[in-house]
């Protein structure tokens, strides 16, 4: 500590409060800028999840489009429902659909679940550094203390 608030119990006081309080300020500093990017994080993994649903639509509404196709086709040619060619595609189609839906909805679960999981870790991480700042200020007033029963001669 300074040797100027070591003679001086005011100062030391006054020292210590000042520390405390930019502990404290810097600690709140932290978890609220922590606070944000869990916010972030959350809208992230709302707007995965959101393209998610959009594109799904989008294959369910391409597969719609390519079975009538196949029946048009069908109709055109004067096929009857049992032709093997049409059921064919038919069923290639609906394969493809479904394992594009399965690889799809299995991407955005993990980028969901990753941006979930960096919110709750930048929380934890403003958590952290509110306890950070309590420990720091209660270090410096324990040191506080030990100068000033050092200067006071133990009295």
């Amino acid at each position: 500590m300074n040797p100027l608030m070591m003679s001086n119990p005011y100062l030391m006081a006054a020292g210590v409060g000042l520390t405390i309080l930019g502990n404290y300020q810097a600690g709140k500093a932290e978890k609220t800028r922590q606070q944000a990017i869990a916010a972030q994080q959350e809208q992230d993994a709302k707007m995965m999840q959101l393209q998610s649903e959009q594109d799904h639509n989008a294959r369910q509404e391409r597969l719609s489009t390519l079975l009538n196709v196949n029946d048009t086709i069908r109709a055109f040619n004067n096929r009857g429902s049992n032709d093997r060619s049409i059921k064919a595609l038919t069923q290639s189609e609906k394969k493809k659909s479904s394992t594009d839906d399965s690889r799809a909805r299995l991407q955005s679960m993990l980028g969901q679940s990753r941006s979930r999981f960096a919110a709750s870790d930048a929380r934890a991480a403003g958590n952290q550094a509110m306890r950070s700042a309590f420990t720091k200020s209660l270090g410096s007033i324990v040191g506080a203390v030990d100068a000033y029963s050092t200067i006071s001669g133990g009295k």
